[in-house]
């Protein structure tokens, strides 16, 4: 489990990210994150003050150093990533859990966030690979997750990452007035 402050930052990072999109709930979000059997990758950047100190923070922070030991997914199927500073600012976040859906074992992938400060350094695509490594060691057949139908950023990324769209969808299936809003 994870401390109501760290929640907090986890919800605040979703909710900086997600502002600008209509129909998402602050308090589902929070009982997502908070249920018994959510999982959390947490990314944190270095303290604020020792970046500060080092005089490297200006307009944008540096990029952020991952972890030494941070494998790519083709180290195998295990990931290991090491420690990180357990009091800097958020740089990224996946929640997940493993679900039965109809009679397929998956991940379910709640969120993805990163912090807009650490954007396209690969973090996203890390921290996706590590939730995709962590379903397969968990013995799940497929990975699904939603993404609101405006957040044309997110759905390019995933299409990246060699996720695909559902057939049933709601974006495809869905009455006209409601699919002609899928990217």
């Amino acid at each position: 489990s994870i401390s109501s402050d760290v929640s907090k930052q986890v919800v605040a990072l979703v909710q900086s990210n997600m502002d600008k999109f209509l129909g998402w709930d602050v308090m589902e979000r929070m009982s997502d994150l908070t249920h018994p059997a959510t999982r959390v990758l947490i990314l944190r950047a270095e303290p604020e003050s020792t970046m500060e100190a080092s005089g490297s923070v200006t307009s944008a922070p540096p990029p952020l150093p991952l972890p030494s030991r941070l494998r790519s997914a083709h180290d195998g199927p295990h990931r290991t990533i090491g420690t990180c500073p357990t009091d800097g600012p958020i740089a990224g976040v996946a929640s997940y859990r493993f679900v039965t859906q109809e009679t397929l074992k998956v991940t379910y992938l709640f969120e993805l966030q990163i912090d807009v400060r650490w954007r396209r350094q690969g973090l996203g695509a890390h921290l996706l690979d590590a939730v995709r490594d962590l379903g397969r060691s968990g013995n799940r057949q497929g990975m699904l997750l939603t993404v609101h139908l405006a957040n044309s950023l997110a759905h390019s990324f995933y299409l990246s990452r060699g996720l695909t769209v559902s057939p049933i969808s709601p974006s495809r299936c869905a009455p006209s007035e409601i699919a002609s809003h899928a990217p």
